[in-house]
């Protein structure tokens, strides 16, 4: 009579080279990940990047520019999906999620650009006959107190207003006419940190 079924030791022996046929795929599999450098993972830290570069330097140079850009815009945090803006996630984990998310950021800006651009010229058609009419010339600036800009006089028992006051002194010209205000002064309270 035949066995259909393999002795004690022959299973054993199966089971060692399906193990080893097993290691050797998970092997492969690491070494096909470790050899493609998309599946890179970014790093936390933007101090890190020179530990990455040889995998950046196998990426083309649009790759690479799109991978350094996003570490740029993220300094290397990473949200949640949840958490993420939705206009500009930063979730990437790997070189690809993050060329991914770089080229549809800068896509994103693109449009952002050209809409600003044609606000800039639509501005810049509408000030033209206002520059044509007027001049403006900026004479003097300085930073003077806020008592001092108001021409308030110390009084006993009063508090000193020290708060500081950027002042602007503007020569307005009616540039059609030739006739001009002598002087026009605007104070705005200087920002000191």
């Amino acid at each position: 009579m035949t066995r259909i079924f393999p002795a004690a030791e022959s299973t054993s022996a199966t089971k060692t080279v399906l193990r080893i046929g097993i290691a050797l795929v998970l092997v492969a599999g690491v070494a096909a990940c470790s050899r493609n450098p998309l599946a890179t993972p970014l790093p936390l830290n933007l101090a890190d990047i020179p530990k990455i570069q040889p995998q950046l330097d196998r990426l083309t140079a649009e790759e690479r520019e799109l991978v350094l850009g996003y570490l740029n815009r993220s300094k290397g945090d990473v949200l949640p999906a949840k958490f993420a803006d939705p206009d500009a996630p930063l979730t990437a984990r790997t070189f690809a999620e993050a060329i991914k998310l770089q080229r549809e950021f800068n896509a994103s800006q693109s449009v952002d650009d050209a809409r600003m651009d044609l606000l800039r010229a639509a501005r810049e058609t509408g000030m033209e006959p206002l520059r044509k009419a007027l001049s403006v010339e900026l004479l003097k600036r300085e930073i003077l107190t806020a008592d001092q800009v108001t021409g308030r006089e110390p009084r006993q028992g009063q508090a000193l207003n020290y708060t500081p006051t950027l002042v602007t002194t503007w020569r307005l010209r009616n540039a059609s006419g030739g006739h001009h205000h002598p002087r026009l002064r605007i104070g705005h309270r200087a920002h000191t940190g």
